[in-house]
């Protein structure tokens, strides 16, 4: 009985320890921690192919120059893809019944990133600023500021533009016109130290191998997404992975698949087998711009258009694109570049590539196979030698042989301007350049009309404004204008036209018919349009626009 007590007993006592223990644990049991969702990146890193030169928006010319100002300085309108024109600093324009004078409104409480307000003092400095480098050597936006006259301060908020002549595309014109801050400018070197209204501003000297952009806190508009953008240069050159295939790779390539970078520029080997991991995307961006051979039509053989139609069949576009270093390559039928020109139909290459029938033309000229052509004019730029050389070639392929000349090399800019003089003057035969036309096939003019040979053309001076009669008083460009020296009645009677029209509807029914006779005529012969490939983030979104440089980052954005 009193074994039975006991096991009782202890039983009980077991029981309430148990008992207490799961109490003890209930009570000191922690509540799960909270889950943290991803914070959405902010920074965008973007690969750079050259250093930083010069970040003066008049000045700028490299693509890293010209892509980094674009995201510092804004200018009064912004051409869209589809050629819409959207007010930017300025809100409208009007212009006068004789189509010389434009009033354009500007948009009240905006502020450079110094803190001052924009006005029209700005856009006055701005513009004469940049429309004094007409003329230099070195200034390949000439095309632009053709039409210009003066401009005025009206009060704090207006100005007035006045033009030699009715010019319906000067409003697209200044859409290319960065506006910088007047006093800013006076006190320091924009090369160095920008100041923009833009969404971005450069808050430092650039340090080592980067360039960085700060988001604008105060910007006018929608503060943007990306605060902080680095471009990454990275040297040309391959390299290898250490993995068993051992495929080669740029430094730039192997930063972008280790995440260091968000956008880089690809050639078609790496693109595909990048795209192919499901990690990134690509896209196609052109440049407004086309290279072309002039050919001088008042000296032999190429004042005879059979030589003109010969090269024209002979011309093998991709065989030329092999020969130059750029990453992507479109073929060109049109002076001027399709996608960034009003009136510019279909792309159609009417010259077939006809060996046979270059042949024939040639001989029906009277430049049997093995005939003599005269040298082909050279600038000596890596791309420029590598397409003449091409050139050459190709004349080979046809019996024609001629040499190469190329012009002074003492410095960059001393063979520009010895080249540009040259041709300007047709002290040459055939060579090859590169265009930058205007939104608009009006903008070509300047390669076209007779007026526009440089030894017939008027010079004009900003002291006197033209008639109105724009067939008649023209500026003389060095570097632009009728290089070709070609001169047909037709084609002025028909530019001189259309330079009346304002509308652009209007104005592209005498397109069809000038293009006709500017291709019968094989006055130039459009070889390619430069473009890159690039590669980017599947997690970025994007808005590239057609020209690389173009691009605003301040409309990209991570996914959430």
């Amino acid at each position: 009985m009193k074994k039975l007590a006991f096991v009782c007993y202890t039983l009980t006592i077991i029981l309430f320890v148990a008992s207490c223990s799961v109490v003890d644990i209930t009570i000191q049991s922690s509540p799960p921690a909270p889950t943290i969702a991803p914070k959405r990146r902010t920074d965008l890193n973007i690969v750079a192919s050259e250093p930083l030169v010069n970040l003066d928006p008049h000045y700028a010319t490299t693509e890293l120059d010209r892509e980094v100002v674009n995201q510092i300085y804004e200018t009064l309108f912004l051409v869209e893809e589809d050629y819409r024109l959207t007010p930017l600093l300025a809100e409208r324009y009007e212009v006068s019944e004789d189509n010389l004078n434009y009033i354009i409104y500007l948009r009240k409480g905006v502020f450079f990133h110094d803190g001052n307000e924009f006005t029209a003092d700005d856009v006055v400095f701005s513009i004469e600023r940049f429309a004094s480098r007409l003329g230099e050597p070195d200034f390949y936006l000439d095309h632009l500021v053709e039409s210009f006259h003066s401009i005025e301060k009206i009060d704090t908020y207006t100005v007035k533009i006045t033009t030699r002549y009715p010019d319906p595309l000067l409003i697209s014109s200044i859409s290319n016109f960065y506006i910088v801050h007047e006093k800013h400018a006076a006190n320091t070197r924009l090369s160095e130290s920008p100041c923009g209204t833009g969404a971005y501003f450069f808050p430092e000297q650039r340090v080592g191998e980067t360039v960085v952009l700060k988001a604008n806190a105060n910007y006018w508009q929608e503060a943007p997404s990306i605060e902080t953008i680095t471009w990454r240069i990275y040297p040309s050159g391959y390299t290898y992975s250490t993995t068993e295939i051992r495929r080669p790779r740029t430094l730039a390539q192997i930063a972008f698949e280790d995440g260091e970078l968000d956008i880089i520029t690809s050639n078609a080997q790496t693109m595909y087998e990048l795209l192919s991991m499901g990690k990134w995307e690509s896209t196609v961006l052109t440049y407004d711009s086309t290279y072309y051979i002039i050919m001088n039509h008042e000296v032999p053989p190429f004042d005879d258009i059979r030589v003109r139609q010969a090269l024209y069949h002979a011309l093998s576009r991709a065989y030329i694109a092999s020969a130059i270093s750029l990453h992507t390559i479109i073929p060109s039928y049109s002076l001027a570049h399709p996608t960034f020109t009003h009136g510019i139909p279909d792309e159609e290459n009417l010259y077939t590539y006809d060996i046979a029938k270059a042949k024939a033309l040639l001989f029906e000229a009277g430049y049997p196979e093995g005939s003599s052509f005269p040298p082909i004019l050279c600038m000596g730029d890596h791309i420029y030698e590598s397409m003449a050389v091409a050139l050459q070639n190709i004349l080979k392929g046809i019996g024609m042989n001629a040499e190469l000349e190329f012009v002074s090399r003492e410095s960059r800019a001393d063979v520009v301007a010895s080249y540009l003089d040259r041709v300007s003057q047709g002290n040459y035969a055939v060579t090859i350049y590169l265009m930058i036309p205007k939104p608009d096939i009006l903008g070509v003019h300047t390669f076209y009309h007779t007026q526009m040979i440089d030894n017939q053309a008027k010079i004009q001076t900003r002291d006197t404004v033209s008639d109105t009669s724009y067939g008649s008083t023209f500026t003389n460009i060095t570097g632009l204008g009728n290089l070709a020296r070609y001169s047909n009645p037709e084609v002025d009677e028909l530019i001189d036209k259309a330079s009346h029209i304002m509308d652009i509807n209007a104005r592209m029914q005498l397109y069809p018919e000038l293009i006709k006779i500017l291709y019968r005529d094989a006055v130039y012969i459009p070889i390619l349009h430069p473009g890159v490939t690039l590669l980017y983030d599947k997690n970025l979104n994007v808005n590239f626009r057609t020209n690389s440089f173009s691009n605003l980052y301040r409309e990209f954005s991570w996914k959430e």
